[in-house]
């Protein structure tokens, strides 16, 4: 499995200008990335924080985990139509691996951006088997695996998520009944999750959503001080980096106190946006003009001051993980940056 990105992170500064994608080029598909914050919604935030998807991906995992090997043996087949049109709605799309008469079931109904409708009478033929009894609808945005011939069951509408200990653990698809056939004879319909501590029938546990995303997960974070203590520190870093930029000390020393402009026809030429540009060599430039970093060009008052700058650090880390040099950069870009995607901002 692989994934852009699994880790969010966050961009170094670079040498001559900073390290994010432009929304306006083509080649980085128009990304609307922040400053400092590379995320792209991974799983885990920059910050270490785990996202509502890393837990949905962990039922995969822990899939992968417990019968990649099984499935790597397995031949693909693809009863469904493979060259679709983008928003292409007329049939369910879905394909199977197997070997023998043991297989798993890839349903997709979900499509980004598209709105695909509940697909009705559904039943799969799969390894000489058509299940389930009755035949299903399944919702708009269903995407699950389904079992044929795995571990004594003879077949399932419910996720496989993993076997521990002699046990078997699936997932409860919302909006789709749960029919549990073993290879016993015994059909079980409708079954309802009864989570970890109680199986449905010998050794079969059914779990609804939230218990399957967390299935053996371990919370080692053991009091809510520490889950925020790496937002307030990456939060402490980055105060203090707006705060040498605005006195031109550290890693802005080098910086000059003012930008120096001209125009060349329909272009702006400016000087001192790198590091090692000086004001005295500014200063000299002809037919330059000169204003200072961060000036309100109607009172021509300095924007970045300390106050400013401790305003920015009010709130709570742990919801609010955006890098806030970033809201700095929005207000002064003339409407040309914005945020809407709330990038590095959590859901409380």
């Amino acid at each position: 499995l692989g994934y852009y990105m699994y880790h969010g992170g966050t961009n170094p500064d670079g040498y001559l200008n900073t390290l994010n994608e432009c929304q306006r080029s083509r080649a980085t598909n128009y990304n609307d990335m922040p400053l400092k914050n590379y995320d792209f919604q991974a799983p885990i935030g920059e910050f270490g924080q785990l996202n509502p998807h890393y837990f949905m991906l962990r039922k995969l995992h822990l899939f992968m985990q417990d019968y990649g090997e099984t499935l790597a043996e397995m031949e693909s087949t693809f009863p469904a139509p493979q060259e679709i049109a983008k928003g292409e709605d007329k049939q369910l799309r879905w394909s199977y691996r197997s070997k023998g008469d043991s297989g798993f079931v890839f349903i997709n109904n979900y499509e980004r951006l598209q709105q695909l409708s509940a697909k009705k009478n559904i039943r799969f033929n799969v390894c000489g088997l058509t299940f389930p009894k009755q035949p299903l609808t399944l919702p708009a945005g269903t995407m699950a695996i389904f079992p044929v011939n795995i571990d004594g069951i003879r077949y399932a509408t419910a996720q496989i998520v993993a076997k521990r200990n002699g046990k078997l653990y699936l997932q409860q698809i919302k909006g789709v009944p749960t029919e549990i056939a073993l290879k016993s004879g015994k059909v079980m319909r409708k079954v309802k999750a009864l989570g970890t501590e109680k199986p449905v029938y010998g050794n079969i546990y059914l779990l609804n959503e939230e218990q399957a995303g967390k299935l053996f997960y371990e919370d080692k974070s053991s009091s809510e001080e520490q889950v925020v203590a790496l937002p307030y520190k990456k939060m402490a870093e980055a105060k203090q980096k707006l705060t040498d930029l605005a006195n031109r000390a550290g890693s802005y020393a080098d910086l000059p106190l003012k930008l120096y402009f001209k125009n060349e026809g329909e272009n702006i030429v400016v000087y001192g946006l790198n590091h090692g540009d000086t004001d005295e060599e500014g200063a000299a430039l002809e037919g330059y003009n000169s204003k200072q970093w961060f000036i309100d060009s109607k009172t021509n008052a300095n924007l970045l001051t300390e106050d400013y700058i401790n305003g920015l650090y009010v709130g709570t880390p742990s919801l609010n993980c955006l890098w806030p040099i970033w809201q700095t950069f929005i207000e002064k870009s003339n409407g040309l940056l914005n945020n809407d995607g709330n990038y590095g901002q959590l859901s409380d």
